[in-house]
């Protein structure tokens, strides 16, 4: 990405300053992510969240400069328990503050259901 944290969040805070309804997306399961670490991202992204936040999982894509890092061993992602942990902590944190989860990555507080995701 070009941009870093605090770049990211003052744009989600000019966005949400504007438009009556705000949505932005986050990655887990990313390298070195502690279930503590992701919380506390998690917490703070509801915070910025009007009503809507799509949370995906790590994934990466053959042909990309990313997989090319990965296949070189530059890094490692967590295992499937790690992922799966994550994952739940993903659905307790975001039900415990009144976005449950509507898709497997998309969470939204009742009526802010994205359209796109329901057809």
């Amino acid at each position: 990405r070009l941009h870093n944290v605090e770049e990211a969040l003052h744009a989600i805070g000019l966005a949400r300053d504007i438009f009556p309804r705000l949505s932005f997306d986050l990655i887990y399961a990313r390298p070195g992510q502690t279930p503590e670490a992701w919380g506390a991202e998690l917490e703070q992204a509801i915070g910025y969240a009007v009503d809507h936040l799509s949370l995906y999982q790590l994934t990466i894509e053959e042909g990309t400069p990313f997989h090319a890092l990965y296949a070189a061993k530059k890094f490692t992602l967590p295992d499937n328990d790690h992922a799966a942990d994550l994952y739940a902590l993903t659905q307790e944190v975001t039900a415990g503050h009144g976005l449950p989860a509507y898709e497997i990555s998309n969470h939204a507080r009742p009526g802010a259901e994205s359209r796109h995701n329901l057809t």
